[in-house]
């Protein structure tokens, strides 16, 4: 070493001595470049890089020095303040490790705890609690740093080995369970995660595996502590323990841990210590079995001398307290096993204790509501403590269960015998489960298996009074009353204190047959024993009750029935005598609590069901009678007095078509008996089908049950009448009359109240009446219904004089039948008399003012209805009949409103009354009071409105009607009557209104398809036939059914349905139809001017339906007419002769009469012009050159004098297609240019069709596309172009194509039909009504039909079936199909 070198070696110490760290760094430098391996340059080169922040080259100078030979402990510290400085603190850690394992290396033990506790201190300032641990380990025994704890420095610094584990196990706990939540909030998002507590349970075993809190634990507790210090451990040992045992995987270790668990418990337990391992050896026997009752009770003991507060202690209590069996005992050991149970609810001694306490308070319905709950407390502990079997507690759970369910009542001995047999199979042999079975069995009727079963417990216990009372209470069951009473005498033998035995041995001798049945005392005596040992058994009051009722003291057998029913309400013997009692005491408030209680008990008892819902029926509430009645049957599907019941209730709540289903089940299970037949007929009239009843009441009185003959007869005449009103309002009036006598007939021999039989003869002679008359004036209607059978019918009707008293004027009536003379209005007459007569023999038998009142009411309804004043609806057209009879009715209505001043239909009567007399206001008067007196009732605003209407007042008949309507929509009168008022009005809702009509009955129907038919035919009218949608296609279809309806049902003297038939069949394009219809008309129509409109429309539908020569026979019937001074309709009747006779070729007189034509347009100025082409077009057809000359000429004037564009175009066309005939290409190359200037103003593209044409006819069939293409680029909304260029594209052979354009035009047709045009919202309205034709949609499917059927699509079908659902009245759809 030269003297330059130490000299700067000095001066380099000097620098960093005077913290001149720039200085010094630079003279090792100059150093190092001298003597590069000298150690003290190395280390004062760390110490000035430190201080320069250059940590890299320090680090580098300090490991360099570390590795010389003469390297001390100042290497390693230097490196360990660099890395300090530096801030990075996993080298600072690594350079403390290494500098405190020098220190230990030269034994200086105080700075290598200095350096650890910094190491200590810096690993927790980081909170890497996993690191912490590793490095506290190194310091307990069996660590390689152990020796800094040993060494016994008096350092206050130094922690002793228990502070270390103690640490230690602080933070092992928070790193185990941070570790836990960490890795399940990671694992939980995985798509492959299963359930939360599967990730969880996964997740403790493995973080709980590689933890060492366990072995922490273990060297705390084998430290020599104090005993105290020890069990504190040895609690938090036990509870770690507790909880990781369960989830380790290995069997073995898991075995094992579940024994050190017991260990460790007991350990505790016997130094008074920890609660929780008190518990857990409690629980753990209850559910294991592993001790006995007496180490059971000890344990207990000890836990309670201890913790006597904690949450278990109650139910210890319990089972320490002695059991003398006193009630309020019994009261204070439930409450106290409850209370048990609510603090220690996951406890499974806990749960069986209060299982056990209610038990023997015989709370059974709590142990059985509770059993499941304990079996999952026992379920939840085995599974959450490992090694515990929880078999023994489910078999006590179980058998306890079972116990309750058989104490509980008969219904559940199915549940009891399956928890026995899973008894049995826990334990099989079991004694205590094989008698609990029997007796299950027993009360099941399985009498042979539980014989077995209790002969079983007998043979290996002959000395078991259990067997033998169960034997005994099975042969009672079985009947054997004589055998069963010598086990139960053995039974109580060997336990006399047993009442259950008494009361069996009591009910064994009142059932013996031979002596003990003489003398029942034996029973008496056995039931009064029974009592005086247990006050409690409701089969023993019931048996005592039995035994007074037969000695004749009722007070005391109902004290005992009520002391039976009381003790057990699911006593059915006693509890259904008891309830008879009541009922005929006519008790119904304690008669309804005592069968609620019995269903409350055993919801099984169907007589205590069928008692309520006959009760719930007495006091009128249905619903509950429907619940009652569904419960019965539910306990006896077999039941019929409950399905009775059930049938009367639907009745009662107007469940009609129930009650119907009901009534069929009561006559399934009874058909010979009269009520299922009764029942079904009631329950089909409510349902509002009366002939459904009659083959009831016929099939009840063909059992010929004299009890039920007059009943049966009097309601097959209710029935009857009811039919008549059904089959009048379908139109059937021969049937209606046929009713109506069958129903005189019914009544012959009935002896009801007067008022009721004369009631049912005054409606059947009424729908009599109605019926002939109805029937004769029907033309076309049933079979049936002619003169002849008429006579017969109201012969046979009214054949028995003496059967309901009838007026001497009858024999006349027989009299005119015997001869056959007189017609049905004859008839109608005489019956019409006798409802008179009938109506009056009600007044005189009436029992009460108001039913006097109704008699009147109904007279009056006779009188007015022969007099003609009465309409179907209410009111209609002014009576024709006899003025006195108006008077008569006016007298009735008078009398009814005076007997009963409340009586609707009186007021109706005298609204009615009044207003075909011409007094509005009292009419006015009598339908407002009827309003008030019925303010739900419809028929009054009908009736006002009518009235109404009579007087002209629209706004009021509105009013009236519509206030109706809002009472009941369903009303017919008010609905006609407001679209009659809305039709009046000129209302577009009127429509609407006649067609909510069309369903309804008899007259009423009439009326409404005339209405609405012809309301239909004025909006198609108004609107045209070119723009049709789908709605209002298919209301036109309604009305031509409604109108053919109309003209089918009525006689249409004057044929003005007809007349409406064939507008409507007209609009529909029904041409052939709308013929036949005029026909109709014209044969009906009066003479004058309806006469020759009848002709005229029938020629013009001939016309159109290709009849020629029947349309110009028509026309010259015509012209024989008178004609009308209408010049408008002269003109158009001569121009379609004219057309009729060009069709038929009868060119020359077509042309005269067009020529009249032209002279008659004078009326219709602007339909001159169209005349004349027309005209040009028959001279044109005459064929010669003269003619076809004068044509050009005569449109050439057209042309020149016409002003409309419609009338120029058509001739123009017309030269157009002249020229294209002809040849002539002078005129057109006239007309042409000319025709293109009226292309916008051409509505049917005839222009373009035109053009088309000439292409074809010069064989340019890509000109004549071209054509339609450039019309298609201007509308291309327009359906009719597309269908033009499907037709040239069929005609070119490009069959896809033409299918193409043939779907396109059928969807625009679809999108203008359903207003959707949304694609195409600037569509001109032409294009829309271009496209909305039907006719359009039609071809449309024609074509596409043959374009598609030309290549073999299947489409083809498809859309020739479209074409015929579009028109199915047209021949040619028919025939794309073949």
């Amino acid at each position: 070493m030269s003297v330059i070198f130490k000299a700067k070696l000095k001066s380099a110490k000097a620098a960093l001595a005077d913290k001149d760290y720039e200085y010094a760094y630079d003279l090792c430098q100059d150093l190092l470049e001298l003597e590069a391996e000298n150690y003290n340059v190395h280390i004062f080169l760390g110490v000035a890089c430190q201080h320069l922040g250059k940590w890299a080259e320090g680090e580098k100078a300090y490991d360099k020095a570390k590795r010389m030979p003469k390297a001390n402990i100042l290497a390693w510290q230097g490196a360990s303040a660099l890395h300090e400085a530096s801030g990075d603190r996993a080298k600072y850690k690594q350079a403390l490790e290494e500098l405190r394992d020098r220190y230990i290396g030269e034994d200086n033990l105080e700075k290598a705890w200095e350096t650890m506790y910094k190491v200590i201190e810096l690993v927790e300032k980081s909170g890497d609690r996993r690191r912490l641990v590793g490095e506290l380990r190194q310091l307990t025994e069996g660590g390689r740093l152990h020796v800094l704890l040993s060494a016994g420095m008096a350092e206050p610094e130094v922690p002793t080995e228990r502070e270390v584990l103690e640490r230690m196990y602080r933070v092992e706990s928070a790193l185990d369970a941070q570790t836990v939540e960490s890795e399940i909030e990671k694992r939980r998002t995985r798509l492959s995660a299963g359930p939360i507590g599967r990730v969880r349970q996964q997740v403790k075993s493995e973080v709980w595996g590689q933890s060492g809190l366990l072995a922490t634990l273990s060297r705390l507790i084998a430290l020599h502590l104090d005993d105290d210090e020890r069990l504190t451990w040895e609690e938090c040992y036990f509870e770690e323990l507790r909880q990781r045992a369960p989830i380790v995987d290995d069997a073995a270790e898991r075995a094992d841990m579940a024994d050190e668990v017991a260990q460790v418990a007991k350990d505790l337990a016997y130094n008074g210590r920890c609660a929780p391992a008190f518990e857990f050896l409690i629980d753990s026997s209850t559910c294991s079995g592993s001790m006995d009752d007496q180490q059971i009770r000890e344990l207990c003991a000890g836990y309670l001398q201890v913790f006597g507060e904690q949450s278990l202690a109650p139910a210890v209590r319990v089972l320490l307290d002695a059991d003398d069996g006193e009630a309020a005992d019994q009261k204070h050991r439930l409450q106290l096993a409850e209370e048990g149970q609510r603090r220690a609810p996951n406890s499974p001694f806990a749960q069986m204790q209060f299982l056990l306490t209610a038990f023997d308070a015989r709370e059974f319905r709590t142990v059985v509501d509770f059993g499941s709950l304990a079996r999952t407390t026992i379920n939840e502990f085995a599974a959450a403590n490992a090694g515990i079997d929880g078999a023994h507690g489910l078999f006590l759970v179980d058998s306890a269960v079972a116990d309750a369910y058989l104490k509980v009542g008969p219904e559940h001995a199915a549940d009891a015998e399956a928890l026995y047999r899973r008894c049995l199979d826990a334990r099989p042999g079991d004694p205590r489960a094989t008698l609990g079975l029997g007796l299950a069995l027993c009360a099941l009727g399985s009498f042979e298996e539980s014989r077995q079963l209790l002969q079983t417990a007998l043979d290996s216990d002959s000395s078991n009074h259990m067997a033998l009372g169960g034997l005994g209470a099975v042969l009672l069951q079985e009947g054997d009353a004589t055998s069963a009473a010598q086990f139960l005498e053995r039974a109580v033998a060997l336990d006399p204190s047993c009442a259950q035995y008494h009361s069996d041995l009591g009910w064994a001798y009142w059932s013996a047959g031979g002596d003990r049945r003489a003398d029942k005392a034996f029973a008496f005596s056995s039931w009064l024993t029974a009592a005086r040992l247990d006050s409690g058994n409701s089969r023993t009051f019931g048996g005592l009750a039995k035994w007074y009722m037969q000695c004749g003291d009722d007070v005391r057998a109902r004290r005992c029935l009520e002391k039976a029913v009381s003790l057990d309400a699911a006593n059915s013997d006693a509890g259904e005598t008891l309830a008879r009692i009541y009922a005929q005491e006519g008790r119904d408030d304690l008669l309804q609590m005592l069968l609620v209680r019995a269903t409350e008990a055993q919801r099984s008892q169907g007589w205590a069901w069928r008692m309520l819902g006959l009760l719930h029926l007495r006091q009128g509430a249905g619903e509950p009678a429907v619940l009652a009645f569904r419960s019965a049957l539910a306990a006896d599907r077999a039941d019929v007095r409950g399905w009775e019941g059930m049938c009367e209730a639907y009745m009662a709540v107007g469940r009609t078509s129930a009650a119907v289903r009901v009534a069929a089940r009561v006559i399934e299970l009874s058909p010979k008996q009269v009520g299922g037949h009764w029942l079904g007929a009631r329950a089909a009239l409510l349902a509002g089908d009366p002939e459904a009843a009659l083959p009831h009441l016929e099939a009840a009185m063909a059992l010929d049950d004299a009890a039920w003959a007059e009943a049966l007869a009097v309601a097959r005449a209710e029935t009857l009448v009811a039919c008549a009103a059904r089959w009048h309002s379908r139109g059937l009036f021969a049937r209606v009359a046929d009713a109506g006598a069958e129903a005189l007939h019914a009544l012959e021999n009935a002896r009801q109240p007067p008022f009721l039989i004369w009631g049912i003869a005054f409606s059947a002679c009424v729908w009599i009446a109605r019926g002939l008359k109805l029937a004769a004036s029907h033309e076309g209607g049933e079979p049936g219904c002619g003169a002849d059978a008429m006579r017969r019918l109201v012969a046979r009707a009214l054949s028995e004089e003496a059967a309901l008293s009838m007026p001497p004027f009858l024999r006349e009536t027989q009299r005119i039948a015997a001869k056959g003379k007189g017609g049905a209005d004859d008839y109608a007459s005489l019956v019409f008399e006798l409802a008179e007569r009938s109506a009056q023999l009600r007044i005189l038998v009436a029992p009460s003012l108001a039913h006097a009142s109704a008699a009147w009411a109904d007279l009056g309804h006779v009188y007015c209805e022969r007099n003609g004043a009465v309409h179907p609806l209410g009111l209609g057209k002014h009576g024709e009949g006899p003025r006195p009879l108006l008077d008569a009715a006016g007298r009735c209505a008078r009398a009814a409103v005076q007997l009963d001043d409340d009586s609707v239909r009186a007021y109706l009567l005298q609204g009615v009354v009044a207003t075909w007399s011409g007094d509005a206001m009292l009419a006015q008067h009598a339908f407002i009071v009827a309003s008030r007196r019925s303010a739900h009732s419809a028929q009054p605003w009908a009736s006002l409105g009518f009235l109404y209407m009579h007087c002209n007042d629209v706004d009021l008949a509105s009013r009236a009607f519509a206030r109706a309507l809002a009472l009941d929509p369903e009303h017919v009168g008010a609905r006609l009557g407001a679209a009659a008022a809305a039709e009046k009005k000129q209302s577009p809702a009127c429509v609407d209104l006649f067609e909510a009509c069309l369903q309804a009955p008899d007259a009423a129907r009439a009326i409404a398809d005339y209405g609405f038919a012809k309301q239909v035919w004025l909006g198609v009218a108004r609107r045209g036939s070119s723009h049709r949608s789908f709605s209002e296609q298919s209301r036109l279809a309604l009305a031509i059914y409604a109108a053919r309806r109309y003209v089918v049902r009525t006689s249409d003297p004057q044929g003005e349905g007809a007349h409406l038939l064939g507008l409507l069949l007209e609009q529909n394009a029904e041409w052939e139809a709308a013929a036949e219809a005029y026909a109709s008309h014209s044969t009906k129509a009066p003479p004058g001017l309806r006469r020759w409109v009848a002709l005229a429309h029938l020629a013009r539908a001939q016309c159109a339906a290709g009849q020629f020569e029947q349309s110009v026979e028509s026309y010259a019937l015509l012209a024989q007419l008178e004609q009308p001074d209408d010049r408008l309709r002269v003109f158009f009747c001569t121009l379609g002769h004219s057309l009729a006779l060009f069709f038929a070729q009868r060119l020359e007189e077509s042309l005269a009469r067009f020529e009249l034509a032209l002279e008659q347009a004078e009326a219709a100025p602007r339909q001159r012009a169209f005349v004349a082409v027309m005209l040009a077009q028959v001279l044109w057809a005459l064929g010669s050159d003269e003619h076809r000359q004068l044509a050009r000429q005569h449109l050439i004037d057209v042309m020149s004098q016409s002003e409309s564009q419609l009338s120029v175009l058509a001739g123009l066309t017309t030269l157009f297609a002249i020229g294209l005939l002809q040849g002539d290409a002078d005129l057109i190359a006239a007309t042409y240019p000319e025709l293109c200037t009226y292309r916008n103003a051409d509505p049917l593209h005839s222009i373009v069709r035109l053009e088309s044409y000439l292409a074809l006819l010069r064989e340019d069939a890509a000109s004549a596309r071209r054509a339609v293409a450039k019309a298609l680029y201007r509308s291309p909304s327009d359906a009719s172009l597309w269908l033009l260029a499907s037709h040239m594209d069929l005609l070119g052979g490009r069959t896809n194509d033409a299918a193409r354009c043939a779907r396109g035009a059928f969807q625009l047709f679809t999108y203008a039909a359903r207003g959707h045009f949304s694609s195409w919202s600037v569509a001109p309205p032409q294009a829309l009504v271009n496209s909305a034709s039907l006719q359009v949609a039609v071809d449309a499917c024609a074509v596409e039909a043959r374009a598609s059927g030309a290549s073999g699509d299947r489409r083809a079908r498809s859309a020739a079936n479209r074409a015929v659902m579009l028109q199915p009245w047209v021949s040619d759809t028919w025939a794309l199909l073949e």
